[in-house]
């Protein structure tokens, strides 16, 4: 055979085995890309095995309590699965209610309270979101037993400790103590004031006002701080000599001086008084007997009537703008001289016992429904609601 002829053939065996093997690589790699014997690879997303960019349900509060010293930062968390990038990025729908840091800390307004909702964005996908419902509230201090109640839900919070049987509570005006009269006792003379941080460990009985060696006083109720909080006015009763007297007394928290009565109407057939308490720049008195809602300086100089009977528990707002008070089962708001007289609530009052601190909110005691008799409603009448609290009410 010619040297040509064989050289030819070698190089055709050599082609065809170089084939054969081509063919034999191309399906081996075919095999191991469709999972033939190899590990899986990742997904769309940035996951494994075919997985998507999902993010869980948030976790966290769905109350930022504000007021008693409330935390000034509430946590929020939210799992993202599908990617290696599992940050998220947190927004608050209004930042006047509450903020909220890339962390998921959130701090609540100082005064500002309403419904907010908080959104968690998987940074890897931002077409991939998780909210929740929160509420921005502030603690109302409930008797009998000095409960700290939400605003929003009216839920149980912190049943304070040495303040069992205690009633007519109210907080002083920076929350940090408040005042109850003694439900158990059989002579309402004696004031008790707390201190509190909010929590049942953190309250501690600080002082007592004793008004039993009062001369001619029968009975004290309805104790309310004064804004700078050095004195205390209540209602009360008793004799004056052969005279009765009904009417609103002021006291200095330590109860070291004698009680100064403000004015009286001895009236004891028609009780629609209230708890009388300071105007918001503790300059007069609002006060409710039976001849009408009233207000007079603190040296009882210039009465002025602001509403004629049924009217009683008054109240102002914190701007001192607007007027409340309960009547004939409504509830109606006027200017700050009586003026100008709205129904905001109508039917079913029992009384009106508080407004919010950030002015937005009325507390006032309606029917009983079974699970409370403590209602809550917005200044202009909307989101009337029961809670479930007790008796009385104190922002």
């Amino acid at each position: 055979m010619p040297a040509s002829r064989g050289w030819e053939r070698e190089k055709a065996d050599m082609r065809g085995r170089w084939v054969i093997s081509f063919v034999l690589s191309e399906v081996f790699i075919s095999l191991s890309g469709c999972g033939g014997g190899g590990n899986s690879g990742g997904g769309s997303g940035g996951g494994g095995g075919g997985q998507q960019v999902a993010i869980g349900a948030i976790t966290g509060p769905s109350f930022l309590q504000i007021g008693v010293n409330s935390p000034s930062t509430y946590v929020y968390a939210a799992t993202v699965t599908g990617t290696s990038d599992t940050s998220v990025e947190w927004t608050m729908s209004d930042p006047t209610l509450a903020t909220i840091t890339p962390t998921g800390a959130a701090t609540p307004s100082s005064t500002n309270t309403g419904e907010i909702v908080v959104t968690a964005t998987a940074h890897a996908d931002p077409s991939k979101t998780s909210t929740m419902v929160v509420y921005v509230d502030d603690w109302i201090l409930t008797d009998y037993n000095a409960f700290l109640m939400n605003s929003h839900g009216g839920y149980y919070g912190a049943r304070l400790p040495l303040a069992d049987d205690y009633e007519d509570c109210d907080w002083s005006y920076d929350q940090q103590k408040f005042i109850c009269m003694d439900g158990n006792a059989s002579s309402q003379t004696a004031f008790y004031i707390f201190q509190t941080d909010g929590t049942p460990a953190g309250t501690k009985l600080v002082s007592t006002i004793d008004l039993s060696k009062v001369q001619g006083l029968v009975w004290a109720g309805e104790p309310r701080f004064s804004p700078d909080e050095t004195q205390v006015i209540f209602q009360a009763s008793g004799l004056a000599g052969l005279s009765l007297f009904l009417g609103p007394m002021i006291v200095d928290t330590g109860g070291k001086t004698p009680p100064r009565l403000i004015t009286s109407e001895a009236d004891f057939v028609d009780m629609t008084f209230s708890s009388p308490r300071f105007s918001p720049d503790g300059k007069q008195v609002l006060y409710a007997q039976s001849s009408g809602l009233w207000i007079v300086n603190v040296d009882g100089t210039n009465a002025r009537l602001l509403a004629p009977p049924p009217a009683s528990q008054g109240v102002l707002s914190p701007d001192m703008t607007a007027l409340y008070y309960a009547s004939g089962g409504y509830i109606y708001r006027v200017n700050p001289d009586g003026s100008n007289a709205v129904a905001v609530v109508t039917g079913n009052v029992e009384r009106l016992m508080d407004v919010s601190p950030n002015g937005l909110q009325l507390a006032y005691l309606g029917p009983d429904t079974g699970d409370g008799n403590v209602y809550l409603v917005n200044v202009d009448g909307t989101n009337n609601r029961v809670t479930y609290g007790l008796n009385w009410a104190s922002w």
